[in-house]
């Protein structure tokens, strides 16, 4: 009886974790992209097509059309993974209706470049007060270290399920038939047939949402991490990594930010 208890609060924790909302955020106003502090650095959300669209104008603008063209996402990658896939090639990554779901289709050096952007974007930031800041793919520890896998459990919660006490999805994945459980038996279908807005789910204790699933993240090795929409939920396990060759309707990436200043200022108002 006692085990069952144990079991219980722990579980109870895990889920205490995952709702606490009171984290170190810092909004880069310039790009919209906000990011979420983890230990000495600090991670984004999911890139979306509408930050990575942003881009996209900042390079046209500036005359760079040859790398705006390179950079563009390969949204015929969506024939690969759908039968019924024009709607996603013409509108996922322009149409407004999607400018918060997470960004596919990229190149790991697509990727590296709009972290370069987006590093330019933070120095030039007079009220980030961050000269030296560096952003960039995160490395597969530093990405490890953010998805925050409970205590010694592969995910960010506790026990080997994708769902929450009450029988909710926790993450956007691919649903294997599953047999009723005396303890946790699922109440409705919550998961999603392609990608889910990046701020859907739940988060992690730092306040990322989608470590688990919605798109595989790519790495500064140049492995994806996570697990995405098209992966079942033991796919998905933190330790776990694939190699990343070609772009994919499954696959994103988040932006790491550090600063070789320990002792960089903030501007107030800049931190949530």
């Amino acid at each position: 009886m006692r085990s069952y208890t144990v079991w219980f609060v722990l579980i109870l924790m895990s889920f205490t974790a995952l709702a606490k909302k009171d984290h170190s955020t810092l909004y880069i106003k310039s790009t919209d992209v906000t990011l979420k502090k983890v230990g000495g650095f600090y991670m984004s959300q999911e890139i979306t097509n509408g930050q990575y669209l942003a881009f996209i104008w900042d390079l046209t603008e500036q005359g760079r059309t040859d790398e705006a063209t390179q950079y563009l996402p390969d949204s015929t990658q969506w024939g690969s993974v759908l039968k019924y896939n024009e709607p996603l090639i013409e509108y996922y990554f322009r149409h407004p209706a999607y400018r918060d779901f997470p960004l596919v289709g990229v190149t790991k050096e697509a990727a590296e470049a709009y972290c370069a952007w987006l590093t330019d974007k933070v120095r030039k930031d007079d009220k980030l007060n961050l000269p030296d800041a560096i952003c960039a793919l995160p490395s597969e520890d530093e990405w490890i270290t953010a998805s925050a896998p409970f205590m010694e459990n592969p995910y960010p919660w506790y026990g080997p399920y994708a769902y929450n006490e009450e029988g909710y999805m926790l993450c956007n994945i691919t649903i294997k038939p599953i047999s009723y459980n005396a303890f946790m038996s699922r109440k409705e279908e919550t998961n999603v047939s392609i990608t889910a807005m990046v701020e859907s789910f739940y988060p992690n204790k730092f306040g990322l949402y989608n470590v688990i699933g919605n798109v595989a993240e790519i790495t500064s090795e140049g492995y994806i991490k996570g697990g995405s929409w098209g992966n079942t939920f033991d796919e998905c396990d933190v330790t776990k990594r694939q190699n990343f060759t070609l772009p994919s309707a499954y696959v994103g990436f988040r932006v790491m930010l550090k600063t070789h200043n320990a002792t960089a200022s903030i501007t107030e108002g800049c931190l949530k």
